[in-house]
């Protein structure tokens, strides 16, 4: 018997057909292809490519080592990280060796933390006990306390680089099933980037609204809101424009059953969007 069994991409409709019939081994991102190329046609791939015809399959992507070990698994669709943020717990201290500091910039982030930007990639430091969010009265300071500040359900879920695993509950396993986003933390200092934060995720990553976030975007929505500069942190570019965040909110408003709806940018595309009214997940 196989423990795994490998097939290939090129052409890209016989690749997923065999990942319906039980190959569990899609490679590879191949600096040259010249099999299919000796017969005159020419193929391409990449790594968000790659993992979309494995969704395309049913299968889920991930990403191996030469001895199947699984290095990164692409739960919620992210292909390109953006940053990383490592929290410390009161106790601890994070070494950083001064080799990896070096062409960087290092600011003070929102959390009273340093933020470390390197090459477009930042890095997020902050002390436990500085978290939006986290119950201090209680002095609970904790992984699993994190989870309950995250705005996003997908959001809640942290990584113990101490124990070597994730940690996270039912909110994010209800996500996982229903590919439905809504709240956990309803009090959030970033209200309009939240908002547009939904939209995005939404519109790029096909991920449907829940009833209770649909229901906080239109109580919290500032159609004066500086959407601009907001999304020029976010996604260093602007996506989305006033008239198109403003057509998201009111189908947000107007919705009075669960259903599909469609919202046409000014810049012509159309994003096809999910909400769900009245379904607590």
């Amino acid at each position: 018997s196989f423990g795994m069994q490998k097939t290939i991409w090129a052409p890209e409709r016989i690749g997923q057909l065999t990942l319906g019939f039980g190959a569990d081994d899609l490679g590879s991102i191949m600096l040259e292809e010249n099999v299919v190329r000796a017969a005159g046609t020419a193929y391409d791939m990449s790594i968000k490519k790659m993992a979309g015809l494995i969704r395309g399959a049913g299968r889920k992507p991930a990403q191996r080592d030469t001895e199947y070990r699984i290095i990164r698994n692409f739960l919620l669709g992210y292909l390109e990280n953006r940053d990383i943020d490592f929290v410390i717990s009161m106790r601890e201290t994070l070494n950083i060796p001064i080799s990896l500091l070096r062409g960087t910039t290092i600011t003070k982030n929102k959390f009273g933390g340093v933020k470390i930007q390197k090459n477009g990639f930042n890095i997020d430091v902050w002390n436990i006990s500085s978290t939006w969010g986290i119950d201090a009265r209680r002095g609970i300071y904790s992984p699993h306390a994190l989870l309950k500040t995250a705005f996003f359900n997908f959001s809640s879920i942290v990584y113990d680089y101490n124990k070597r695993k994730f940690i996270y509950d039912d909110t994010f396993c209800r996500f996982k099933e229903y590919n439905i986003v809504d709240v956990v933390n309803v009090a959030n200092p970033f209200p309009s980037a939240c908002v547009v934060n939904t939209l995005h995720y939404a519109a790029t990553y096909e991920f449907e609204i829940g009833d209770k976030l649909r229901r906080w975007i239109v109580k919290h929505y500032d159609h004066s809101a500086d959407f601009v500069s907001i999304q020029k942190k976010r996604y260093g570019e602007v996506l989305y424009d006033l008239n198109t965040i403003d057509e998201f909110v009111k189908a947000c408003k107007a919705t009075k059953k669960n259903g599909e709806i469609k919202i046409k940018a000014s810049n012509g595309e159309t994003y096809r969007i999910i909400i769900h009214k009245n379904i607590k997940i």
